[in-house]
């Protein structure tokens, strides 16, 4: 009897593929969820209209972004400091590496000049740092700021390019321009600047992006041009002084030279068929001047064309290779956003009414 009670259907063992759905129930619900799907049609419609507004609203919305780009290479230098021998002593050529100059784009070695430069933007004449404060309505914001009045920077304008002019309240404000342009390592946050560095092709990638297109073009090239002259200033500032001093005195001491000899043929022409031991003791005197006066131009000659060619070999540049000439507009598409849109609407409101459909099937089955 026991053996029969376990025989009947209703004490089957359970096997996992009695739960296997089938091609068919499978092709059944979906059609299901087709048919839920087209009843709620304008549901989908709906939110799908309602979230592309918002993208389209929010693309509107946003300023248009110019940028400005120049592609440079450094060209000419050594890998290593050089040297160059002059009568003032050996004269080293300076060298920064090429991974430093990125760093040295964003301080304020270079930056503080590039702000305090006197530029027309959209017409208007004035300091760049005074253009940021407009454009970026940073007046408005200083407004906010509760700090002492000293360093208040509610309405401040700048006034003068002369840093040892410079009070507290005109170092806090430049400090602020300058992060908006170089941004901020600390806080992770970029600035309108940004130069990259690609070793394997030695090139360098100077971009601005600002909402004006005057003050991305100004910006980059400014910018370019103030770290081409640092550099080249640094690199080669010494050995440059010293071929300058060697031209001066090589000029001057050939004219001396030039003179001592007119004297000495003059001596000669006067003293012929005489010998007046005097007038010997003059020539011998204008003979040894000429001798060494010619000897100190040579060396002066020699050292100025050994300088000459350290400074063409060895004077490094800055060659650009590429550029925006016109700043170029970046705005989202409004087009692109709106296709996003709808479907991200339509997306999300499916996944509501099939996952709203298969919870209330199962606590109704």
């Amino acid at each position: 009897m026991g053996n029969k009670e376990h025989d009947t259907p209703s004490h089957r063992p359970y096997y996992y593929e009695d739960d296997e759905i089938t091609l068919k129930e499978l092709i059944l619900k979906l059609q299901e969820f087709a048919r839920e799907l087209w009843s709620n049609k304008f549901v989908i419609a709906a939110v799908s209209i309602f979230i592309a507004g918002l993208f389209i609203a929010n693309t509107l919305r946003k300023d248009v972004i110019y940028e400005s780009a120049i592609s440079f290479t450094l060209l000419g230098g050594k890998t290593k400091p050089t040297v160059a021998y002059s009568p003032y002593g050996d004269m080293e050529f300076g060298f920064v590496e090429s991974n430093k100059i990125k760093e040295l784009a964003r301080s304020s070695r270079i930056m503080y000049n590039v702000l305090l430069s006197f530029v027309s933007v959209d017409g208007k004449s004035d300091f760049i740092s005074n253009h940021l404060i407009d454009i970026y309505q940073l007046n408005q914001e200083w407004s906010k700021e509760n700090v002492i009045p000293k360093l208040s920077l509610d309405a401040y304008r700048f006034t003068t390019s002369d840093l040892r002019a410079f009070k507290e309240k005109d170092f806090r404000a430049i400090n602020t321009v300058h992060e908006l342009t170089s941004g901020n390592t600390l806080k992770s946050e970029k600035g309108l600047v940004n130069l990259n560095y690609d070793d394997k092709s030695d090139i360098f990638n100077l971009n601005v992006k600002s909402l004006n297109s005057d003050l991305s073009d100004v910006l980059s090239k400014l910018i370019y041009d103030e770290l081409s002259d640092f550099y080249l200033n640094e690199t080669v500032a010494k050995p440059k002084e010293a071929f300058e001093k060697i031209s001066n005195e090589a000029d001057s001491t050939l004219i001396l030279l030039n003179s001592t000899e007119r004297k000495l043929a003059f001596a000669n022409d006067r003293n012929r068929g005489l010998t007046s031991s005097m007038n010997q003791i003059n020539i011998n005197k204008l003979s040894s001047e000429v001798e060494r006066l010619r000897s100190a131009y040579n060396q002066l000659f020699e050292s100025k064309q050994r300088l000459a060619f350290s400074l063409s070999q060895d004077q490094a540049d800055f060659q650009i290779i590429d550029q925006t000439y016109i700043p170029i507009p970046e705005k989202p598409s409004l087009l692109k956003n709106t296709l996003i849109g709808l479907f991200l609407g339509a997306f999300l409101s499916t996944i509501y009414i099939i996952g709203r459909k298969i919870i209330l099937d199962a606590m109704a089955s």
